[in-house]
């Protein structure tokens, strides 16, 4: 899908939901990392003074081989599992070699991101099932498969002032059942914009005086008189 974000984007921020609990290290076979993911989640955003991915990537510098067990533990208890996704109230479980495959994954990022920006050349960084994000002129831009998924994330990407639903539009009993405009929903370029196009204003405005007429007059079969 060639579609890309656009680059409005001051109201756009990372999150993810993480928080566990009862982790434990297991060594049966080949040592892994078990837990809980908390029934509801913490909200971690982007943005910190001691990013996380700072912290993970330091983590693991200058550490033997035999310690790596105690600090993915470490780390797992304090943020979570880094390639499970969060499942309220679900047990999860991973190898430790996963864990310490993708530190060192992620630290070819970090390392391949550097380079590129330093040599204004774009560097594309994979995510899931053919998904990437793509950083490049200081900018990054995600690239997804899923439609929906874009939809959303335009939206996202759009100043929540700026999303309008035209005036002109009534809801009705169904979710997309029409009455009035047809189509209301749009990015308004101006603070003061209640409708989305002329024809739009002037048949709000003339409904608008037709409720007031029918507020302020009454009963003449020729409904001039006025209310007193």
């Amino acid at each position: 899908m060639n579609h890309f974000l656009g680059h409005e984007m001051a109201n756009f921020e990372i999150a993810v939901e993480t928080g566990v609990s009862n982790v434990e290290l297991q060594d049966d076979c080949v040592v892994s990392i078990a837990g809980t993911w908390l029934p509801t989640p913490k909200v971690v955003r982007a943005g910190g003074s001691r990013p996380i991915a700072m912290q993970l990537l330091n983590s693991l510098i200058g550490v033997e081989l035999a310690r790596r067990p105690e600090v993915a533990l470490k780390f797992t208890k304090r943020f979570g599992p880094l390639a499970i996704p969060y499942s309220a109230g679900s047990p999860f479980s991973f190898p430790l070699f996963d864990w310490v495959a993708h530190v060192a994954r992620l630290t070819e990022i970090w390392a391949w991101v550097a380079h590129a920006n330093r040599e204004k050349t774009p560097a594309d960084i994979g995510l899931f099932s053919g998904e990437y994000v793509r950083f490049a002129d200081g900018g990054f831009t995600l690239r997804t498969l899923r439609l929906g998924t874009f939809v959303a994330l335009e939206i996202a990407s759009v100043p929540a002032p700026r999303l309008r639903v035209c005036a002109n539009h009534r809801y009705g009993g169904a979710l997309f059942e029409y009455h009035g405009c047809k189509s209301p929903y749009f990015i308004a370029s101006d603070g003061r914009e209640k409708y989305c196009s002329e024809s739009c204003a002037r048949a709000g405005k003339r409904r608008a005086n037709l409720d007031w007429w029918n507020k302020n007059r009454k009963g003449g079969e020729d409904g001039t008189q006025k209310t007193r």
